[in-house]
C-alpha cells in the first residue's frame, strides 16, 4: 500500500509540472518548451517515487534506471527545444515569474534526483544485507 502512495505522489508532481508549464507558456508568449516536460514526467516521476519507496532491489534498480533515462532524454530535448524557441522567452519568464519558474525547475529536477537517490539507497540496502546475513 505504501508504494501506491509513492506513485500517487509522483503523479501529483507530474501534474504540477504540467500545470505550471501551461502558466509559463502564457498563451504562446512565454516559455512554451516547458510543456514538453509534462508527458515524460507522467511516467518518470511515478517511477522515481516508486523506486524511492520500494524495498526490493530489482524494483528499485529498474524503476530508477528507467526514470533516469526518461529524465535525461527529456532534459536534452528541453534544452534543444528552448534553443530553437529562443532563450529570450525563457529569460522573459524568468523576469516576470521567477518563483513559478523555480518551482517548475525544482519539481522537474526533483523527481530525477529521487531516482538517483533511490539507486544509492539501494546500495545501502545491499551493504546492510551483506553485513547481516
Amino acid at each position: 500500500m505504501r508504494i501506491v502512495a509513492h506513485i500517487f505522489t509522483g503523479l501529483v508532481c507530474a501534474f504540477l509540472i504540467g500545470g505550471i508549464a501551461l502558466c509559463l507558456a502564457g498563451a504562446g508568449h512565454g516559455w512554451s518548451s516547458g510543456i514538453y516536460g509534462f508527458f515524460p514526467s507522467l511516467v518518470g516521476a511515478p517511477l522515481a517515487t516508486a523506486a524511492w519507496g520500494a524495498v526490493r532491489r530489482k524494483i528499485i534498480i529498474t524503476c530508477a534506471m528507467v526514470s533516469l533515462v526518461i529524465g535525461l532524454g527529456t532534459d536534452f530535448y528541453l534544452l534543444q527545444m528552448t534553443k530553437e524557441e529562443g532563450f529570450s522567452y525563457f529569460n522573459k519568464v524568468w523576469d516576470l515569474m521567477p518563483l513559478l519558474l523555480m518551482l517548475w525547475i525544482l519539481l522537474f529536477v526533483g523527481w530525477q534526483v529521487f531516482a538517483v537517490v533511490a539507486i544509492f539507497k539501494n546500495k545501502k540496502i545491499e551493504q546492510f544485507a551483506a553485513l547481516n546475513p
